[in-house]
């Protein structure tokens, strides 16, 4: 797939978040619906640590061969540089369930590692497109799976990176320690499918037969937000 069609597909999904985002979110804001745990989203038996008391967390759990982590991809990032506000803490992991989602975590932890992976800034509705966004495309645009490190390294190559700042990166201690954390992190027994959004280390929200479409994902993920910061 050629960066023409990437781009188009960006701006035709950009137009329809925006279309989607614009008409719920001031009705959310007006009267939002009442969303169930159990139902809508799953609240973890055992919450992780509030990191900060004063902050709403979002973090966006995601594996790079998962194809609904891919469509969900540019409408995330539009959230994520527009409708983050200033009282929340947004991160994103990766998860690993087998030997190929380690692989591709790893290839997330070091990016991130070599800063090639930054959080969109507050903007109009304009995402810069990273590493990250790269390496789906090589996997869903161009049918690569990069299950090893030379099958991976070039990526790293086009963004200007040597390769014995990869190869670093790759076998450091930093990303060895992280990938322990994201062992414990994607072991929860609600954590079932991806995409999945983790809101303030107590609720995940996936698709299921009452969240079918990323309009309900963003619906209720606004409920959350709304109600975890009316406690804050």
């Amino acid at each position: 797939m050629n960066r023409f069609f990437r781009n188009c597909r960006m701006q035709v999904i950009a137009l329809g978040v925006a279309l989607v985002f614009g008409l719920f979110m001031p009705q959310a804001k007006a009267q939002p619906q009442v969303y169930e745990p159990g139902v809508h989203y799953q609240e973890l038996s055992m919450p992780l640590p509030d990191a900060d008391p004063d902050r709403v967390d979002v973090m966006e759990l995601f594996w790079y061969g998962c194809p609904l982590c891919y469509d969900l991809l540019p409408t995330f990032q539009i959230w994520e540089s527009s409708y983050r506000s200033s009282d929340m803490n947004f991160t994103r992991a990766p998860v690993i369930w087998n030997q190929v989602m380690e692989t591709h975590a790893r290839l997330y932890l070091t990016a991130d590692e070599l800063n090639l992976v930054p959080l969109a800034p507050k903007s109009s509705w304009e995402v810069t497109p990273t590493l990250h966004n790269a390496v789906f495309d090589a996997i869903h645009g161009d049918n690569k799976p990069l299950s090893s490190a030379p099958e991976i390294q070039p990526l790293f190559a086009a963004a200007g990176v040597t390769q014995d700042a990869f190869e670093a990166a790759w076998n450091s201690e930093a990303v060895e320690r992280r990938l322990s954390e994201i062992k414990i992190l994607s072991a929860p027994p609600e954590l079932t499918s991806l995409p999945a959004l983790l809101v303030d280390g107590r609720y995940v929200i996936t698709f299921n037969e009452s969240v079918k479409t990323s309009e309900d994902l963003y619906k209720v993920l606004n409920f959350l937000i709304v109600q975890i910061r009316n406690t804050k």
